[in-house]
């Protein structure tokens, strides 16, 4: 069978894996560490390494979509600018 659904959302999943390649995390282990060592509470459903890596996996074709995507938005230059907000995060005590 194709066993449980996945705790986490594929969104949560893909967040997850894009601050890991900003921190230069290069495999999913170290992401999944990252996560569970500092993040906890923000991802309560992190469950185990190996369905996060099968979630991980799983993703490839939706991931290579953003991919695609982004890569026509922002064409063959050598610079991108991406649009954010800030986020306050911690506070100074």
């Amino acid at each position: 069978g194709a066993g449980y659904a996945p705790k986490l959302s594929d969104p949560e999943v893909i967040c997850m894996e894009m601050v890991g390649e900003f921190l230069h995390l290069d495999q999913d282990k170290q992401i999944w560490q990252y996560f569970t060592q500092h993040w906890q509470d923000w991802f309560p459903a992190i469950g185990s390494y190996p369905n996060f890596a099968k979630h991980c996996a799983n993703l490839w074709q939706v991931k290579q979509q953003i991919q695609d995507n982004v890569s026509q938005i922002e064409g063959r230059d050598n610079i991108h600018f991406m649009d954010g907000f800030p986020i306050p995060v911690c506070h100074y005590g």
